[in-house]
Order: C-alpha cells, then sequence, then structure tokens
C-alpha cells in the first residue's frame, strides 16, 4: 500500500529560486539555518541560487523568493520563509 501512495502521490513540487545578492544582504547566519531545517530539507522543495535574477529594484527593498516563477516577496526573512512555507504546504 506504502508503494502505491508513493507512485500515485499528489505531493507537487516546487522550484525555489534564490538571488544570492538578497540572500547576502537580508538573511543572517541563523536565518539561513532556519530556511533550511524548515523548508529546503523538505524533498518536494527544490531550490538553486542565482547570482542575480534581474530584479535589482526588488532586490534592494525586500527579502524574496521566486516559486515556480511566481515572485514573493516579504518585510523580513522570517516572514518571507512563513510565506514560502504557507505555498508549498498547501
Amino acid at each position: 500500500m506504502k508503494i502505491l501512495k508513493t507512485l500515485f502521490s499528489k505531493t507537487k513540487n516546487y522550484d525555489v529560486h534564490f538571488c544570492v545578492k538578497n540572500i547576502d544582504q537580508f538573511f543572517s547566519e541563523e536565518e539561513l539555518a532556519r530556511f533550511s531545517s524548515a523548508l529546503l530539507s523538505k524533498k518536494n522543495v527544490h531550490f538553486q541560487e542565482y547570482h542575480c535574477q534581474n530584479k535589482c529594484e526588488e532586490c534592494r527593498v525586500n527579502p524574496y523568493a521566486l516559486v515556480n516563477g511566481k515572485f514573493i516577496k516579504a518585510d523580513s526573512p522570517d516572514d518571507l520563509l512563513k510565506k514560502l512555507l504557507q505555498k508549498v504546504e498547501g
């Protein structure tokens, strides 16, 4: 039964893209550790870091990520983590 659930799982995969410059500007080491343990360790979340995503205006103002191509911004790294978790958990 477990094999069937795995084969026919309706779990959606998420591609989460980050800008390295944005991470460097807004995230502390502790916040990055929280992201890793809470979000990036999920099996249905695939992430990639880019040197630049050509979203410079937004990048200077708020932490953000792209989830399956959709731009998600927040006022703080913790707020971004909450938004991203809501997105990938449903």
